[in-house]
């Protein structure tokens, strides 16, 4: 069965012209290979490691340090009540030492520490300045220099 002729679809309005191109669709399959590429490129930057600081780094972590008690009752692992170190540890405790002491932990405190510099620093308001120099003009008018001083 046939519909009315108002209402059929032109066969524009049916076919899209960019759908029918091969140069649009090897296009859009270029662009998407070419992005998964550039996504997956990343440079591999090797670093030094430092046994003997580390090692020191490392024996210096202890549970009855006063800064992981201060840790601890500030993020609610443990309570100002309780003496310290506590005699049996609970989970929460140790979760929370875990933490502490989780070298990724510290790297997100010192980009927090960044980004918060950055805030106060974008914060501030810049230094008034005032520059006096000469400036060309592009229509001066009749009888006037198409030098200017401009601030």
């Amino acid at each position: 069965m046939r519909l009315p002729l108002p209402l059929r679809l032109p066969l524009a309005a049916k076919t899209n012209i960019y759908m029918l191109s091969p140069l649009f669709q090897l296009g859009r399959v270029l662009g998407f290979l070419i992005g998964i590429l550039a996504i997956g490129c990343q440079a591999y930057m090797p670093k030094s490691l430092d046994p003997q600081a580390s090692a020191v780094n490392f024996s210096k972590r202890r549970l009855d340090d006063p800064q992981l008690r201060s840790a601890l009752v500030s993020s609610g692992h443990a309570s100002r009540a309780s003496g310290w170190p506590p005699s049996p540890w609970k989970l929460r405790e140790l979760q929370g030492a875990a933490l502490y002491y989780h070298p990724e932990i510290a790297v997100a405190r010192a980009k927090a520490a960044t980004a918060q510099a950055g805030i106060i620093t974008a914060d501030t308001r810049p230094n008034p300045s005032l520059s006096l120099g000469p400036e060309w003009g592009n229509a001066p008018g009749a009888g006037l220099s198409p030098w200017v001083l401009g601030f």
